[in-house]
């Protein structure tokens, strides 16, 4: 134990780490308690914490699309072209968008499955090096065919750390009306 009553604790990389003791209220979850479906409302916003792409994205999109077109794959190549850089893949960036806005607003375990995208659009290309948000709002509720389940309906914007709009699209989901996942 240190002087401040903090034990230490080895990293991965062999260098000493303090951690809080147990029960320190630096270990409580530090995101809000998850909402029912009945508590949200038409007009609710959130944003996600950022994400950096990096050469690795870059790569990752080509190899999971099997897309290698010279604009995503060859430096020398995009350097010539009106962006003067490689992008990303567009569905790539589709991916990040939705994973960075899974937890928007956060439903516990109460979501179903993902009905769904629709009217996604492409507005800026994505570069490595850009950090992305993923910004909601909720735009539509119902209640489905099944009283306890009910359809939620989300703009999401993926927005660069400037503010350009990179991409949009309403997502789909289907979620339980109470309680969490069994």
């Amino acid at each position: 134990m240190s002087g401040r009553g903090r034990s230490k604790h080895e990293s991965s990389l062999g260098e000493e780490v303090a951690q809080p003791p147990e029960g320190s209220p630096v270990n409580v979850p530090m995101r809000a308690p998850a909402r029912r479906f009945d508590e949200l409302v038409v007009g609710m916003r959130g944003r996600s914490p950022g994400r950096t792409l990096n050469d690795g994205d870059l790569t990752f999109s080509c190899m999971l699309s099997g897309g290698w077109h010279p604009i995503h794959a060859d430096a020398e190549y995009a350097r010539g072209t009106d962006l003067g850089q490689r992008i990303l893949h567009g569905s790539y960036c589709v991916l990040l968008a939705t994973g960075l806005a899974a937890d928007l607003p956060d439903l516990g375990g109460a979501v179903i499955t993902d009905l769904g995208l629709r009217d996604w659009r492409y507005r800026a290309p994505v570069f490595v090096g850009d950090t992305l948000y993923a910004e909601v709002e909720i735009t539509k509720l119902r209640v489905s065919r099944d009283p306890g389940r009910g359809i939620l309906e989300r703009r999401i914007q993926l927005v660069k750390a400037d503010g350009e709009l990179a991409q949009e699209g309403i997502s789909i989901l289907l979620v339980r009306r109470t309680g969490e996942a069994p």
